[in-house]
């Protein structure tokens, strides 16, 4: 016999678990936390899982207008957001919500189910969303589509630390807009942040607009899509982290820059499929990419990390060169001297600041 449920959830109260393993069924807003209402589950070694039930509505967590922040924190245990066989949304905040702040820490992990072949799920935010993942936290989210925040006046703050893991793999849409992202941690294995977006559809690409995403200490990262388009955005590594990105198209817009601070950190490009291109530097006219597209941060020191791109060639890193698209302390470089930009091994550019 199966244990009774003595658990249940109630969108209008605080909250603590402390369970020893509950599954707790039911339509997608009766899992709903009011705005200023908190969840906490610190149950380790257990497992909650919210099943959502067809016909799908949506959950938000920080629901209504209020002044307090909505506050949901993991401490100990795995919580799961099964929404597998419904066609549903998660939400971080909702209009008139001040704040929304998401803990992950200790060992905990949050699960969100990727839909199965009866379900379609969104995960989105509105308002101001703090996602904080500390210790051996996990958050590991399968979804349909993507998008934080899905307002303009929203915005979000992402904090990696510790040995902490966030993974979303997405089928559709991925957006993520007006965010700074902070990437210290340094698990023992994988990756530190992977995102990535599988869709086969012609539009379906990873945005990233009007954002910060800084890699440093330790800290790695996966950013993978067919199509990876950047706008005002600035991907940065620094100190000994590295981050892989893997696209058959990069899409660069002006005010965007991937940034090499100060260490030897590693940025690589990679083609998503065996006979893609990141970049297509030789058949796209100049100015497609912005100068200074690949910065390099010496103050005042020879830096010792270094830009790899997939699948280029010797007329690709001459092009480079070329068009200034490689800049040291914000002086773009057009050629030669205080820079490399040479083809290794018959594959790699390899970009590094060198001595004049």
């Amino acid at each position: 016999m199966s244990k009774a449920t003595t658990f249940r959830w109630d969108p209008t109260a605080d909250q603590t678990y402390q369970g020893d393993g509950d599954t707790l069924k039911g339509q997608a807003s009766s899992f709903s936390k009011a705005s200023g209402k908190s969840f906490t589950m610190d149950a380790a070694g257990s497992t909650l899982v919210l099943q959502v039930t067809p016909p799908g509505d949506i959950t938000t967590w920080g629901d209504g207008a209020g002044t307090a922040p909505t506050a949901i924190n993991f401490k100990r245990g795995t919580f799961t957001y099964d929404a597998s066989s419904a066609i549903t949304e998660l939400w971080f905040g909702s209009l008139g919500t001040p704040e929304t702040n998401l803990t992950i820490q200790n060992d905990a992990r949050f699960i969100v189910a990727e839909p199965g072949p009866a379900g379609t799920l969104l995960v989105g935010s509105i308002g101001i969303l703090n996602v904080n993942i500390q210790d051996e936290g996990v958050a590991d989210i399968g979804c349909m589509f993507f998008a934080l925040p899905r307002d303009e006046t929203s915005f979000v703050n992402m904090t990696l630390s510790g040995m902490a893991q966030m993974a979303v793999a997405t089928s559709q849409t991925f957006q993520i807009s007006s965010a700074t992202i902070n990437v210290a941690s340094a698990p023992a294995s994988g990756y530190s942040l992977a995102w990535t977006t599988s869709g086969t559809d012609a539009d379906v690409a990873m945005t990233l607009d009007g954002t910060e995403a800084n890699f440093t200490g330790e800290a790695s990262g996966l950013l993978k899509a067919p199509t990876l388009t950047l706008s005002d955005t600035r991907v940065k590594t620094a100190d000994s982290a590295n981050i892989d990105l893997q696209s058959d198209s990069i899409r660069v817009r002006s005010g965007s820059q991937f940034i090499l601070g100060p260490g030897t950190a590693k940025m690589q490009f990679e083609s998503y499929s065996p006979k893609g291109q990141p970049f297509d530097f030789l058949n796209s006219p100049t100015g497609t990419y912005p100068e200074g597209m690949f910065e390099i941060s010496s103050n005042g020191v020879i830096n010792g990390g270094e830009f790899l791109i997939g699948n280029g060639n010797a007329f690709a890193a001459a092009r480079i060169l070329k068009d200034k698209l490689i800049a040291i302390d914000g002086v773009p470089q057009e050629r030669a001297g205080r820079v490399s930009c040479q083809l290794e091994n018959d594959h790699y550019i390899r970009i590094r600041q060198i001595k004049p």
